[in-house]
C-alpha cells in the first residue's frame, strides 16, 4: 500500500493499484485494498506510518493546510 502511495504520489486506490502492477485486473486489486483498509488494526498502522513519514517533512516554516472532507473553509497556518 505505502509503496503504491509513494510511487504514484496519490492515495486513490486505482492509482495505488496501478503502481503495484499486479497480474490481476486493477478493479480486483482495488477491491482487495479497500477491504483491507476496513480492518481497524491495519488502518491504525497505516495512518501512524504515514504520519511518521510526513513528520519528517514538517519544519518550523512549513505551512499546513487543513480542510474537512465536507468542503468547509480551508485554513492554513505555519506549522508549530
Amino acid at each position: 500500500m505505502l509503496l503504491g502511495i509513494q510511487a504514484r504520489q496519490s492515495v486513490r486506490l486505482t492509482e495505488v493499484s496501478r503502481a503495484l502492477d499486479e497480474r490481476i485486473r486493477t478493479q480486483k486489486t482495488v477491491e482487495r485494498l479497500s477491504r483491507q483498509l476496513g480492518r481497524r488494526e491495519l488502518w491504525a498502522r497505516l495512518t501512524d506510518r504515514l504520519l511518521e513519514l510526513a513528520a519528517e517533512r514538517v519544519h518550523e516554516t512549513t505551512f499546513l493546510i487543513l480542510s474537512s472532507a465536507f468542503g468547509a473553509d480551508v485554513l492554513s497556518a505555519p506549522a508549530l
